[in-house]
């Protein structure tokens, strides 16, 4: 995520730190990988959502459609307002990616320095991180007594071999796997899975064996907004909230940030801020925060293979 020239020179003049990124140089490394430019009819205009998608399976990467901001996003464990920088092609050039591994159950966290590798490699990526000020939300407990809401309680899960066991189910029953699961209003442990909504234009998470910072990331990723955990809690919960997903997150503001939420039709199910605090005790609020980003200082067009 990067301007170089820039990001060094707010670097000093802030006091920022600045720290190399991994590149994995010789590292873990995708035993065959093909890079191409996607085709202009693959799903959507360039650089949209549309027709993109990731998938690790069986010791296989696929990625199709996908831009190279996307990517770097997946490969580093990145939400987008954490990248900085980098070609304007970033976004507007998308690529499919075919690639295997010798391990014929690894799943995407195996695949991820492989990934980073691959960037490095073809697109001559070149990266470092810095830690920046910037306006986030922060997670708070929302009750003065510390209790939290109904929907949520302390997990009994052992998630030290969740990653392991999901890539292996996947392998033996193939992607149908998850969509049955979902469609039978099953989860899987150690993950956030949506099940069937019971109300009209709503929406239902399930939580199993998730920390608080697993719910940090979800909310960053639904409300655009960089959310910090300054709950205080340790260890993993289970919970459960559903909310009304024709309300923008993103239109949404935390608490204490001085802008009117966006006026909507009467709904059955609560905006998911308010599903937050009624169903799990838990609220946003408007702070400050240091974040890590990642600063993309080059990049090229990979040669087709």
């Amino acid at each position: 995520m990067t301007r170089a020239v820039v990001a060094t020179w707010l670097a000093g003049m802030l006091g920022m730190a600045s720290t190399p990124a991994a590149q994995t140089p010789g590292g873990p490394a995708f035993e065959v990988a093909s890079v191409k430019p996607s085709q202009p009819d693959a799903g959507g205009a360039r650089g949209t959502r549309a027709g993109m998608k990731i998938e690790a399976v069986g010791g296989r990467f696929t990625a199709s459609n996908v831009p190279l901001q996307h990517l770097v996003l997946v490969a580093y464990d990145l939400h987008e307002n954490q990248i900085v920088g980098g070609p304007d092609w970033k976004i507007s050039r998308t690529f499919d990616i075919r690639a295997r591994v010798t391990d014929s159950v690894a799943g995407l966290d195996a695949m991820l320095p492989m990934l980073k590798g691959l960037l490095a490699e073809r697109f001559q990526l070149k990266v470092h991180t810095e830690r920046r000020d910037m306006p986030i939300s922060a997670l708070l407990v929302a009750r003065d007594d510390g209790t939290l809401g109904p929907n949520i309680s302390r997990s009994t899960a052992d998630c030290s071999r969740a990653e392991r066991e999901l890539a292996e189910a996947r392998a033996k029953n193939g992607p149908s796997a998850l969509t049955e699961l979902l469609q039978a209003g099953k989860g899987l442990p150690c993950t956030i899975m949506p099940v069937p909504a019971r109300l009209p234009r709503s929406t239902t998470l399930r939580s199993n064996g998730q920390s608080m910072a697993s719910l940090a990331s979800f909310l960053t990723a639904a409300t655009g907004r960089m959310v910090q955990d300054r709950t205080g809690l340790s260890g993993l919960y289970d919970w459960e909230m559903t909310y009304d997903r024709a309300v923008t997150p993103r239109a949404e503001q935390p608490a204490g940030s001085n802008t009117s939420p966006a006026a909507t039709a009467p709904s059955e199910s609560p905006s998911l801020m308010t599903a937050l605090q009624e169903q799990l005790g838990l609220q946003l609020k408007a702070a400050r925060g240091t974040v890590e980003v990642l600063v993309i200082d080059s990049a090229a067009l990979p040669e087709p293979d």
